[in-house]
């Protein structure tokens, strides 16, 4: 008998715009903080106790370069070391603070203190002595021993579609697959368009009132020896996605603007397929 391998690709995308410097709260470092206490440590930790225990996780991994920019920074490598112990800090008062015989579910805020005094510190430990205060470093281990796979994205996660020139285009993915193979020492074969945003080849009139050719994404990226990259659904089903949206007054309402109709084209999400301008295969969000 036969066994056939079914198509599926566990990926597991992170992006974060750029925070260095930026302040801390609401829209500031503290962001970037919150995904490394909350997402980046424990999957990397994750994958490293999958390991040990004889078991490669076999995900792909996408790290825009952006934000592997910055995980890599020594000022925001300090920076998180900083916002846990502002966190144990707060949270040790509130060990301190209850049980209060005057406030209500008293004992039940002692126990979450007591989770976040252990989740944070456990934190610390990790990213300062499992980690050396680098994950992308943790992250390229795992890499070549074979448990993921990272992908790259655009240097500054441009919205390609907009992009005015090729040029444009192609520095965002040149820099962009340049960074991840200096960071984690090899070029990854794949890439997460930014915003999943896909742009067809198309004829435009140049300044010289001619006729001219502008070539699909995928000739970029294959030209920046990507082979496969992952859009959204509709790119591969057809239909239409939910519509252009425009927003009225400042606090005003979204008003959807209706697309004009796109048939199906008949292919599932469930495949990878080739593209007719380049060697770059597809993949559906």
């Amino acid at each position: 008998m036969v066994q056939k391998i079914g198509q599926f690709v566990f990926m597991l995308h992170s992006h974060l715009p750029y925070y260095r410097m930026a302040g801390m709260w609401p829209f500031g470092e503290e962001c970037l903080y919150e995904c490394m206490e909350e997402t980046y440590v424990p999957l990397l930790n994750m994958i490293s106790e999958l390991y040990d225990e004889g078991i490669k996780a076999k995900l792909t991994v996408g790290i825009t370069p952006i934000l592997a920019e910055q995980l890599n920074d020594p000022h925001l490598q300090q920076g998180f070391i900083d916002y846990l112990d502002s966190r144990i800090k707060a949270v040790s008062e509130d060990l301190e603070r209850y049980p209060d015989p005057e406030v209500a579910h008293s004992q039940h805020l002692k126990y979450l203190a007591k989770y976040y005094f252990d989740w944070y510190n456990r934190i610390k430990d990790l990213f300062i002595n499992k980690f050396n205060k680098d994950l992308i470093s943790g992250f390229k281990k795992f890499q070549d021993l074979g448990c993921i796979e990272i992908t790259t994205s655009g240097a500054t996660h441009g919205f390609s579609p907009l992009l005015a020139t090729d040029t444009n285009l192609n520095a965002q993915f040149k820099v962009g697959s340049d960074t991840t193979k200096r960071l984690f020492g090899k070029k990854a074969k794949g890439c997460w368009l930014p915003e999943c945003a896909y742009r067809q080849g198309y004829e435009f009139i140049g300044k010289d009132g001619k006729k001219k050719w502008r070539p699909a994404i995928e000739v970029t990226l294959q030209n920046n020896d990507i082979e496969y990259f992952f859009t959204e659904s509709h790119v591969i089903e057809g239909g239409n996605s939910i519509g252009n949206r425009r927003n009225i007054g400042v606090y005003g309402n979204i008003e959807y603007i209706p697309l004009p109709k796109r048939e199906a084209t008949g292919y599932d999400t469930y495949s990878a397929y080739w593209l007719p301008d380049a060697q770059v295969a597809v993949m559906k969000r």
